[in-house]
């Protein structure tokens, strides 16, 4: 059985699993902001392990997700970034696979690929915006 969550504007915050003769576990956690976008998500994995971090998500002022991270806070956090044209069209994706657990002085050694608009790749050591 599943059931779920949700707040006064009708947006879920959590769901419940049920096995059968088992307990209720949180399967997932959601978290918005006052415009209603979703800012984190957290699978059963997350919930019962914070070392595997959380989803997050960003947006722009116009409220298009620009971001969404995976493990944030961890070694192996992974990112997307969009972004948009003047006339809302997608100009294009990074995806930044990861950070090395062995960068100096903590900083990040990110590995990056651009998708630009016409499906061409790009791959790059930078994390700004779109080739």
């Amino acid at each position: 059985m599943i059931a779920s969550e949700y707040d006064r504007d009708a947006r879920r915050l959590r769901s419940f699993e049920q096995p059968s003769g088992n307990s209720a576990s949180v399967a997932s956690q959601l978290s918005y902001n006052a415009d209603g976008e979703t800012l984190s998500a957290k699978d059963r994995k997350q919930i019962a392990d914070v070392s595997l971090g959380s989803t997050t998500f960003g947006y722009d002022a116009l409220g298009r997700q620009t971001s969404r991270t995976e493990a944030t806070g961890t070694t192996t956090e992974a990112r997307t970034e969009s972004g948009y044209d003047g006339l809302d069209r997608d100009a294009g994706q990074t995806f930044v696979l990861g950070r090395s657990p062995r960068a100096s002085r903590g900083a990040a050694a990110l590995e990056s690929h651009s998708r630009s608009t016409n499906g061409s790749r790009h791959a790059g050591a930078s994390k700004g915006a779109p080739k």
